[in-house]
């Protein structure tokens, strides 16, 4: 008659010897991976010019808080937050973004204001 009792147990032995080393190597990976990147700084660097200004054409996806005050809801911009233009010269690191009227708005102004 043959046991099986045994080679059951030999084998469970095995299966645990086995996944105690991968765990000791996983381990030892882990750490080493840890310190390596612990070393490593990061550093923003956009870009390698500097940027004075920057002009945006644009619709209301560009608002910049420029518009009418009798048109006002109160807020002063279209958005409830900063705009993709505005994201972008914090991101290039440029001076102040300057607010502009736009051309064909401030002139349909003053001509309609005249006829009045």
């Amino acid at each position: 008659m043959v046991s099986f009792q045994g080679l059951r147990l030999q084998t469970t032995r095995n299966a645990t010897r086995s996944f105690g080393l991968l765990l000791a190597v996983m381990t030892a990976l882990l750490l080493l991976m840890l310190v390596a990147l612990g070393s490593v700084q990061a550093v923003h660097k956009p870009h390698s010019t500097e940027c004075s200004s920057l002009v945006v054409f644009g619709d209301g996806f560009s608002d910049d808080g420029a518009e009418v005050s009798r048109q006002s809801h109160g807020f002063m911009r279209n958005s409830n937050g900063p705009v993709w233009a505005e994201y972008l010269n914090k991101d290039l690191e440029c001076g102040e973004l300057s607010v502009f009227q736009p051309f064909l708005m401030s002139v349909g102004q003053e001509l309609y204001r005249k006829q009045l």
